[in-house]
């Protein structure tokens, strides 16, 4: 690591490629996203009804024959499905009202996030 920290990239690729050595950079983030192989393998995938418009993420590394795996949507808010969880959890409809009127699981309604 300290020799290679030594001199830029581009000097290294040169150097290497000399050589006829084979490797390959570490990309960081910003150079992986915009690589065209990652985008012709398929590493993102977008989501297209997320709030703030079309959102880019990692999609699912394995498929599966006959079977479309990927985003079908955002995720949901923050206590979005709260009540019907709780209601498969045996709770009645007047102990979730209890429990979101005390603020300790949110109704998925209010712009708090409670």
């Amino acid at each position: 690591d300290a020799v290679f920290k030594t001199a830029p990239r581009h000097q290294w690729v040169a150097r290497l490629d000399e050589h006829g050595l084979t490797w390959a950079p570490i990309q960081g983030p910003s150079e992986l996203i915009a690589d065209p192989q990652v985008a012709a393998i398929g590493v993102f995938d977008e989501i297209e009804d997320h709030p703030a418009g079309p959102l880019s993420t990692v999609a699912a590394p394995f498929a599966i024959r006959g079977a479309e795996v990927r985003p079908r949507g955002p995720a949901p808010a923050v206590g979005e499905h709260g009540a019907a969880i709780l209601g498969e959890a045996g709770f009645t409809e007047s102990e979730i009202e209890d429990l979101v009127q005390r603020s300790i699981v949110g109704n998925g309604d209010r712009s708090d996030g409670l």
